[in-house]
């Protein structure tokens, strides 16, 4: 059968109405579009329990420091990336296709080891998150890995309005975190 894939809503309503054919929406593969300025502050009653989990993360670990990825932590960088692969890694293609992406980033340090990085890149008016790990016994990483790494992203580009936190792959835990936001 003829399938088209990728096809934006109003094509893909107009190319129905004209061929009386069915759309099939592919959740899996939807992106999470963001406002940066939302993600980089998270500022509103919507945002307080990320909020709360980012304030818990600073006050259990007042010793964490943000900073960008560099030439001189990429080491680091990639040996915790190794670490997490041996820990965490799941089957996917997703997971394979992230391990060749280092563009720009931010990690996060606990007691001098790094417990989180985000990779992404700017493309026009929108931030692509390609890239977010973290140590997941680290209470609140993921919420502050987030924000630092948006407000990074926001302050060092200003042209940027949204922040693109690609899709979910069909995990379950993937879609409840980027949804929750």
């Amino acid at each position: 059968p003829f399938i088209l894939s990728a096809v934006p809503e109003p094509a893909a309503l107009e190319i129905q109405q004209l061929y009386d054919c069915p759309i099939t929406e592919l959740p899996d593969w939807g992106d999470y579009l963001y406002n940066a300025v939302d993600l980089a502050t998270l500022v509103g009653h919507r945002f307080n329990k990320k909020r709360n989990r980012v304030n818990k993360f600073k006050s259990t670990y007042p010793d964490y420091r943000y900073e960008m990825i560099t030439s001189q932590n990429l080491p680091e960088i990639t040996a915790f990336f190794e670490t997490y692969k041996q820990e965490y890694q799941k089957d996917s293609l997703l997971f394979t296709y992230e391990e060749s992406k280092v563009i720009e980033g931010g990690a996060l340090r606990v007691s001098g080891q790094i417990v989180a990085f985000s990779i992404g890149e700017v493309i026009g008016d929108t931030l692509i998150v390609h890239i977010e790990k973290a140590r997941k016994e680290v209470a609140g990483v993921y919420e502050a890995i987030n924000q630092f790494y948006s407000a990074q992203m926001a302050e060092k580009h200003p042209e940027v309005k949204y922040i693109n936190r690609e899709d979910d792959a069909g995990d379950a835990g993937l879609r409840e975190a980027k949804l929750s936001y």
